[in-house]
């Protein structure tokens, strides 16, 4: 077992003080996320003892599709097709101010002549939400196992894993404003498939580390910086709500070997 860095246990130790000291305001803190949390909690349909808990069937993509390789193969492939399954979402609030937070989406892919197309896909999320007065602080991880299509160039579907941790931090300054500090890492692990010479898993499989500040949806402003060094084409987006403009900074890890070699543009080529 390896040992818990001293790091993990600090930050633990300063949660765990802030949790229990705070004695004074809402129940759900002052912050804005945690007034959303709150309504959502208390909108889940069941409750059992500390246990919330919603659920529902999803039927969706469900129709008739005139070609599912948009030309690709040199002739079409039409097909009926729908998407089916559960979702699943977990609440244990502890004194309104810790909740543990979980969900689970399945979902089957049916396509009624083209079997090979068929298959589960299944994301899994699982969270803390930490709400003190004017802070609030979210950890989790988010597990998935979904089947995407490349590229239009390249139209097949090939099965892909991803297992995202994020945190978030954010700090409710007055009534009209709030700043958020956001980390996120992702890895994605490629079926191991080989089209032409070309190894899928060897190119693509990566990890990604994106971490940015945002101003809270109330904000009028913020600075705007934005760097990226990313092999992927797929780079996080900060998401920043009312079009305000963000700081973020997104680096791939070397973790993998073809993770260090440079993408080579036509202007760069040039240069």
């Amino acid at each position: 077992m390896k040992p818990v860095k001293p790091v993990v246990l600090s930050i633990v130790a300063l949660v765990f003080v802030l949790f229990i000291g705070v004695k004074d305001g809402l129940a759900w803190g002052y912050t804005w996320v945690g007034i959303n949390l709150e309504k959502v909690v208390t909108a889940t349909r069941w409750k059992s003892g500390l246990l919330r808990y919603a659920a529902a069937f999803e039927l969706n993509n469900a129709g008739y599709d005139t070609d599912l390789y948009f030309g690709s193969t040199g002739t079409t492939v039409p097909d009926y097709t729908f998407r089916a399954g559960p979702n699943v979402r977990l609440f244990v609030p502890l004194q309104r101010k810790l909740v543990f937070d979980l969900s689970e989406n399945p979902q089957y892919a049916y396509y009624l002549r083209t079997k090979k197309e068929r298959g589960f896909e299944n994301t899994f999320k699982g969270q803390v939400h930490f709400i003190l007065n004017r802070f609030y602080l979210r950890v989790g991880e988010t597990l998935s196992d979904t089947r995407e299509r490349l590229s239009t160039e390249l139209n097949i579907k090939i099965r892909v894993r991803q297992d995202n941790p994020a945190g978030v931090i954010l700090w409710q300054i007055s009534p009209g404003s709030s700043v958020a500090l956001q980390y996120r890492q992702i890895k994605y692990v490629y079926e191991n498939l080989v089209v032409g010479t070309t190894n899928i898993r060897q190119n693509l499989d990566r990890m990604e580390h994106s971490t940015w500040h945002r101003p809270g949806p109330s904000s009028s402003s913020s600075t705007a910086s934005t760097g990226r060094t990313s092999l992927p084409s797929r780079s996080p987006s900060s998401g920043t709500p009312r079009a305000i403009p963000a700081m973020e900074a997104s680096i791939s890890s070397p973790r993998f070997p073809w993770a260090a070699r440079p993408r080579m543009s036509s202007g760069s080529a040039a240069a």
